[in-house]
């Protein structure tokens, strides 16, 4: 038992870098827009955020679960929210989803392009691997840079006239050219939102960095190795399923570029005020949200009410967030675990000229 008190619980949950282990480089803008002293890239390029989702690439035995400190204390936050489920998630959410956030958001930065993927719906996860969550993701473009003379992109669905045949031979001869050449390239810029459905096909290129967005799995479809020395036929790559099932996760349907954009390119619903401007955009439908995403722009003070939890990102400014006579200070790159206990809350930016940019990551609770 971990004996916290309502008002332990009622705070601003400050989060630490969760660094996970990936089979790709990068990581040095995510550690500029972190804060670290020597921005590098490494072999692990992401950062879990307010994460009870545990990685299939392990270091250690709790790699991708976060931390949060409570006192002198440094609690596993899976643990507090499975002790106090309705202070940490709310009620509304615990109705429906239980005590698991049913969210999992990371920073994401690559110096290398990742290898073209899938992911199971959630009804496949379920029958496949048993498992309550598929893996529908999205994206939001913080920042990018060139990686050897390359602008950044991503790679998103399948062009025009693929074939299933088609796909399949170029998977099985680790014809990388071709596997590419039918997917979409798409030129990325900062504040591009994608949406990544299940079964459609996507690589991230170099040069990205992002917030992703998405149902707390770690289930992925490969259709290339780790490398050219690496066996494709590992279970890692399929997941034990065996090529022939897995590559019916794969949808085939393809896309005009101008038809792929608008699918999957997705454009907020903006609300403008004098002290706060508030775009939103929610992912899914609206009888079966994923997850979404609430961007705050606060140029003075403005007040605020959560009846769900909020994994909150500072992605520019200085400001601040009041809670019953208690203030947390906000810098950009400040990532944070609002409890749905706060309630009403107030926030603040510091230097009018510079306002305080926010991205709140939602539950499908939210939009219930």
């Amino acid at each position: 038992m971990l004996h916290l008190t309502q008002d332990q619980l009622k705070q601003a949950f400050v989060l630490k870098p969760n660094r996970v282990l990936r089979t790709y480089r990068g990581g040095l803008l995510l550690e500029a827009f972190r804060r670290y002293p020597n921005p590098r890239d490494s072999c692990a390029p992401e950062d879990w955020l307010g994460s009870t989702t545990a990685s299939r690439l392990k270091t250690h035995p709790n790699e991708g679960l976060s931390l949060v400190s409570v006192g002198d204390r440094e609690l596993m936050l899976d643990d507090v929210i499975k002790q106090y489920p309705r202070e940490m998630l709310g009620e509304k959410h615990v109705e429906v989803f239980g005590a698991h956030p049913f969210l999992l958001a990371k920073l994401l930065d690559s110096c290398e392009r990742l290898r073209v993927q899938v992911h199971p719906s959630r009804q496949q996860a379920l029958s496949l691997f048993g498992s309550r969550h598929g893996k529908a993701e999205a994206w939001y473009i913080l920042e990018t840079r060139s990686i050897n003379g390359v602008p950044p992109y991503i790679l998103l669905g399948f062009r025009e006239g693929v074939r299933a045949l088609d796909f399949k031979e170029a998977l099985l001869n680790r014809d990388t050219e071709s596997l590419i050449a039918m997917m979409h390239r798409v030129d990325v810029r900062p504040g591009d939102i994608f949406m990544v459905d299940a079964g459609v096909p996507h690589a991230i290129g170099s040069g990205v960095l992002m917030l992703e967005i998405q149902e707390p799995s770690d289930l992925t479809i490969y259709a290339e190795a780790n490398g050219q020395d690496a066996p494709l036929e590992h279970s890692s790559n399929h997941l034990g399923l065996g090529w022939e099932r897995a590559l019916d996760l794969f949808q085939y349907q393809g896309d005009s570029p101008e038809g792929n954009l608008a699918k999957r390119r997705l454009v907020p619903i903006v609300s403008e005020g004098a002290q706060v401007s508030v775009y939103e955009t929610m992912m899914g439908d609206p009888d079966q949200p994923y997850f979404g995403l609430t961007e705050f722009v606060v140029r003075g003070r403005t007040e605020l009410e959560m009846e769900t939890y909020t994994i909150a990102i500072a992605v520019q400014g200085r400001g601040s967030m009041e809670v019953g006579g208690r203030r947390w200070t906000i810098n950009q790159g400040d990532v944070m675990f609002w409890p749905a206990i706060l309630g009403e809350f107030t926030l603040s930016t510091e230097a009018e000229q510079t306002p305080l940019r926010l991205l709140c990551c939602r539950p499908p609770s939210h939009y219930l």
